[in-house]
Protein backbone atom coordinates (compact mmCIF):
# COMPACT_ATOMS: atom_id res chain seq x y z
CA UNK A 1 0.00 0.00 0.00
CA UNK A 2 2.82 2.16 0.99
CA UNK A 3 4.46 1.89 -2.63
CA UNK A 4 1.02 2.79 -4.21
CA UNK A 5 0.63 5.94 -1.98
CA UNK A 6 4.51 6.77 -3.19
CA UNK A 7 3.70 6.08 -6.50
CA UNK A 8 0.41 8.53 -6.52
CA UNK A 9 2.20 11.24 -4.95
CA UNK A 10 5.36 11.20 -7.37
CA UNK A 11 2.73 11.28 -10.72
CA UNK A 12 1.05 14.14 -9.07
CA UNK A 13 4.30 16.19 -8.56
CA UNK A 14 5.42 14.80 -12.15
CA UNK A 15 1.81 16.72 -13.34
CA UNK A 16 2.22 20.01 -11.42
CA UNK A 17 5.92 20.47 -13.14
CA UNK A 18 4.21 19.34 -16.40
CA UNK A 19 1.82 21.98 -15.95
CA UNK A 20 4.47 24.22 -14.58
CA UNK A 21 7.02 23.96 -17.71
CA UNK A 22 3.64 24.21 -19.96
CA UNK A 23 2.21 27.86 -18.62
CA UNK A 24 6.12 29.10 -18.22
CA UNK A 25 6.71 27.96 -22.16
CA UNK A 26 3.41 30.42 -23.30
CA UNK A 27 4.83 33.15 -20.90
CA UNK A 28 7.58 33.61 -22.91
CA UNK A 29 6.36 33.15 -25.91
CA UNK A 30 3.59 35.84 -25.54
CA UNK A 31 6.32 38.06 -23.97
CA UNK A 32 8.01 37.92 -27.38
CA UNK A 33 5.45 40.08 -29.19
CA UNK A 34 6.46 41.61 -32.20
CA UNK A 35 5.50 40.31 -35.72
CA UNK A 36 4.71 37.36 -36.67
CA UNK A 37 7.77 35.65 -38.68
CA UNK A 38 5.68 34.39 -41.44
CA UNK A 39 4.67 36.58 -44.29
CA UNK A 40 1.08 37.41 -44.20
CA UNK A 41 -0.90 36.19 -47.42
CA UNK A 42 -2.59 39.49 -49.49
CA UNK A 43 -5.57 39.22 -51.63
CA UNK A 44 -4.36 40.14 -54.77
CA UNK A 45 -1.05 41.63 -56.58
CA UNK A 46 -2.51 45.14 -56.71
CA UNK A 47 -2.95 45.15 -52.75
CA UNK A 48 0.91 45.20 -51.72
CA UNK A 49 1.62 47.31 -50.00
CA UNK A 50 4.35 50.14 -50.44
CA UNK A 51 6.90 48.66 -47.74
CA UNK A 52 6.75 44.73 -48.33
CA UNK A 53 9.48 43.48 -45.49
CA UNK A 54 11.61 46.08 -45.40
CA UNK A 55 12.08 47.05 -48.82
CA UNK A 56 10.96 49.68 -51.07
CA UNK A 57 7.59 48.84 -52.64
CA UNK A 58 8.07 48.99 -56.62
CA UNK A 59 4.51 50.76 -57.10
CA UNK A 60 1.80 49.13 -59.65
CA UNK A 61 2.39 46.06 -61.26
CA UNK A 62 0.62 44.35 -64.20
CA UNK A 63 0.62 40.68 -63.81
CA UNK A 64 -1.74 40.35 -67.01
CA UNK A 65 -4.05 36.87 -66.74
CA UNK A 66 -5.05 35.02 -69.76
CA UNK A 67 -8.55 34.48 -70.74
CA UNK A 68 -10.05 32.05 -68.25
CA UNK A 69 -7.41 32.09 -65.88
CA UNK A 70 -7.88 32.34 -62.59
CA UNK A 71 -5.71 33.38 -59.16
CA UNK A 72 -5.57 31.00 -56.79
CA UNK A 73 -3.59 32.60 -54.11
CA UNK A 74 -0.64 34.78 -53.55
CA UNK A 75 1.71 35.46 -50.82
CA UNK A 76 4.72 38.18 -50.70
CA UNK A 77 8.01 36.20 -48.98
CA UNK A 78 11.40 36.68 -48.59
CA UNK A 79 11.34 39.41 -51.37
CA UNK A 80 9.30 37.59 -53.74
CA UNK A 81 5.56 37.90 -54.81
CA UNK A 82 4.16 34.89 -55.63
CA UNK A 83 1.05 34.34 -58.06
CA UNK A 84 -1.08 30.48 -57.43
CA UNK A 85 -3.02 30.58 -60.55
CA UNK A 86 -4.96 28.01 -62.77
CA UNK A 87 -5.03 28.13 -66.30
CA UNK A 88 -8.00 26.29 -68.82
CA UNK A 89 -8.07 23.12 -68.50
CA UNK A 90 -6.53 22.79 -65.04
CA UNK A 91 -2.70 23.63 -65.88
CA UNK A 92 -1.38 25.04 -62.71
CA UNK A 93 1.56 27.83 -62.71
CA UNK A 94 3.28 29.57 -59.76
CA UNK A 95 4.71 33.16 -60.82
CA UNK A 96 7.50 34.95 -59.18
CA UNK A 97 8.14 38.06 -58.90
CA UNK A 98 10.78 40.34 -57.43
CA UNK A 99 9.17 42.77 -55.06
CA UNK A 100 12.06 45.41 -55.90
CA UNK A 101 11.76 46.01 -59.50
CA UNK A 102 8.76 44.32 -59.92
CA UNK A 103 9.47 42.04 -62.65
CA UNK A 104 8.66 38.61 -63.17
CA UNK A 105 11.88 36.34 -61.98
CA UNK A 106 10.68 32.73 -62.54
CA UNK A 107 7.52 30.81 -63.58
CA UNK A 108 6.63 27.25 -62.14
CA UNK A 109 4.36 25.02 -63.99
CA UNK A 110 2.95 22.26 -61.72
CA UNK A 111 1.84 19.13 -63.52
CA UNK A 112 0.49 16.02 -62.35
CA UNK A 113 2.40 12.97 -62.01
CA UNK A 114 2.06 10.39 -64.65
CA UNK A 115 2.02 6.53 -62.62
Amino acid sequence: MQILKTAVIAMGVLILAGFGLLIYGFATQLGKGGEAEVAPLVPAPAAVPARVGGTAGFGDLSAGLEEGEILLETLVEGGRLLLHTRRQGGREQIRFYDVQSGRQVGTLVLTPVQE
